[in-house]
């Protein structure tokens, strides 16, 4: 989940003209600060015209296909739990 908020977040910065396509392999570059809400990435996933994954699955021993909503849950747990603070900051 975190490569796919990548993929976001650098959507985001080329749609603002601050990220050319040459700028992506460049980690030297300094950082951009980006922000957007839950429900802006939602959207962003709702306008992709296809988007599924594989996941294995022990019980059946085989793959099971997933669409947009289970990226939608998966996500929504991913940024919840990065944005949580730690024990280590309290």
């Amino acid at each position: 989940m975190e490569t796919f908020c990548r993929i976001y977040e650098n959507f985001l910065l080329n749609k603002q003209g601050i990220l050319s396509s040459g700028d992506r392999a460049d980690t030297s570059a300094p950082a951009t600060s980006i922000e957007y809400k839950l429900e802006d990435i939602l959207k962003f996933i709702d306008q992709l015209y296809d988007l599924s994954a594989l996941t294995y699955n022990d019980k059946a021993f085989g793959f099971t296909a997933h669409g947009k909503a289970w990226y939608k849950g998966k996500i929504h747990a991913y940024l919840r739990k990065i944005a949580q603070p730690t024990e280590a900051n309290e």
